[in-house]
């Protein structure tokens, strides 16, 4: 059995000379979720479902980060660079659209973040390199810090910002930042780095892993070309689950070879790569997505008995037993929260699907939600996506 060991490198600040000490310590994952050939597919994965229809006031391009708290949605509009807020129920509150080069604009918001301690929203705007906070309550502006470094993305816990930095070209002569996740306090003041980032891999454009941090009750990190996730605690980081594909050994020979040709699009990558996507979790389950020889592959997994309930790169988005159900579309979750996992549901699909009168006939004959059937049949397909929480059976059946 591979060695389920996990080296994680920690930087302890110590405060009477400012002296940075490299401390090595070892650990395991909670979870080791083991992936390998077998096709497991379940109809009846979906126990319920609950519908969010996001109000129309301002039409979302695409939905980019997106954050529960407080009884309110957050969340990034990719296409027009606003982030808006609802409430629980999908009603419109306000936005932050305050793109510019003026005093307390920003230039393009790369990622946001939410500041519970203060109920401030973070927005990082990676063009001017600088992080404007903004009241939720006084729905305004308040302050702004500069930061000295190039990431990503920005999450925050507790008192602690923390930033998703895979590339080392925006430092060619300082190895200073040369690590992909950087922990600093509320002034920007760095505390803590982790994985060290070869220079070579760091030049390497090529980032399939994105988002960096994943959302749900609890805060999630992986880093690019790897399959640990790490949960991020208060002042702390430690390895939460390990997925062991099928081939991983030949992973890092992979990844050399598609570094050495400037591409990704290599057949021995293709071959081994895993990378991991909209990776989410309950109190007793788990689920995300990866992609293996340009197939996308849906994986849902049992803390509880530690087996897999869901593995497959088929998809059967609905059928008699979820319409049963009062559960119209099925889509693998985004994200989680409050132990219920979160799907986007594009209109244009609801559209397409309720105007198919084979659909229709069979959704109006199994389903008995009456109100659920009306809304879908008035859906447009340039309607804001419709937000679905769904809960899963915990066994297989």
């Amino acid at each position: 059995m591979r060695s389920l060991f996990i080296l994680l490198y920690t930087i302890i600040i110590v405060s009477c000379n400012s002296k940075i000490e490299y401390i090595q310590r070892c650990s395991t994952a909670t979870e080791i979720i083991s992936i390998g050939d077998d096709e497991i597919i379940d109809d009846n994965l979906v126990q319920n479902a609950d519908f969010i229809f996001l109000d129309n006031s301002f039409i979302i391009g695409e939905i980019g980060r997106m954050i529960f708290f407080d009884n309110k949605i957050f969340l990034h509009d990719n296409i027009t660079d606003r982030v808006i807020v609802y409430t629980h129920d999908g009603n419109y509150l306000f936005h932050i659209d305050n793109k510019g080069r003026g005093p307390n604009e920003y230039l393009e918001i790369a990622d946001f973040a939410i500041d519970r301690n203060s109920n401030s929203i973070l927005i990082y705007d990676s063009k001017r390199h600088k992080i404007l906070t903004y009241s939720i309550y006084s729905r305004s502006f308040t302050s702004e810090q500069v930061i000295n470094f190039y990431p990503t993305k920005i999450a925050c816990v507790d008192d602690l910002l923390y930033f998703y930095n895979p590339y080392t070209f925006n430092y060619p002569k300082n190895n200073k930042y040369h690590y992909s996740l950087i922990s600093t306090s509320k002034n920007a003041k760095i505390r803590a780095k982790y994985f060290n980032v070869n220079t070579k891999i760091g030049n390497f454009l090529s980032n399939p892993n994105t988002q960096g941090f994943f959302y749900g009750d609890d805060i999630t990190f992986l880093n690019r070309f790897e399959s640990i996730i790490y949960k991020i605690g208060e002042d702390s980081l430690y390895a939460s689950c390990m997925v062991d594909f099928l081939g991983n050994e030949n992973l890092e020979k992979a990844l050399l070879d598609a570094v050495d040709k400037g591409t990704r699009n290599t057949d021995l990558f293709n071959q081994y790569s895993t990378e991991i996507t909209n990776y989410c979790e309950t109190d007793k389950l788990i689920a995300f997505q990866y992609t293996r020889n340009e197939l996308l592959y849906y994986v849902v997994y049992s803390k509880e008995d530690k087996n897999l309930l869901y593995h497959s790169s088929y998809l059967k988005l609905y059928s008699e037993s979820l319409l049963i159900k009062n559960i119209p579309f099925f889509i693998i979750p985004q994200m989680s929260h409050e132990n219920m996992f979160i799907s986007i549901l594009p209109s244009q699909l609801v559209e397409s699907f309720v105007n198919n009168p084979k659909f229709n006939s069979e959704m109006k004959k199994n389903m008995s939600d009456e109100v659920l059937i009306s809304r879908l049949e008035d859906v447009k397909k340039d309607d804001n996506p419709i937000l679905v929480m769904y809960s899963f059976n915990e066994k297989i059946n």
